[in-house]
């Protein structure tokens, strides 16, 4: 039997700024306004971000939103993962939509 390493390919992720957090508007078409915010995990800049939010119902794998990581202008991201932590918060996995 032949042993085959499967390589994923993952953007080059970085730590946040610890000043930074994460503003979140559940409405992807309308005018961005701050509905959640959130923690900042990591970073892969042009393609997503890794989240800690206190759970919410409109948070959900498959939801659309906009996302303002940090001082950058806000972009349409979707939800690809989660998992549940304690004390009702989650960590969720972002994909930056272009």
């Amino acid at each position: 039997m032949e042993n085959t390493v499967i390589m994923i390919d993952r953007p080059l992720r970085f730590p946040p700024d610890p000043s930074d957090h994460a503003n979140l508007s559940f409405d992807p078409d309308g005018e961005f306004r701050v509905d959640w915010q959130a923690l900042i995990v990591d970073e892969a800049p042009n393609a997503g971000c890794g989240l800690v939010v206190f759970a919410h119902p409109k948070i959900v794998v498959g939801a659309q939103l906009r996302v303002q990581v940090g001082r950058r202008d806000p972009v349409l991201a979707q939800v690809v993962w989660m998992k549940d932590l304690p004390q009702k918060l989650c960590q969720v996995g972002m994909k930056f939509l272009k």
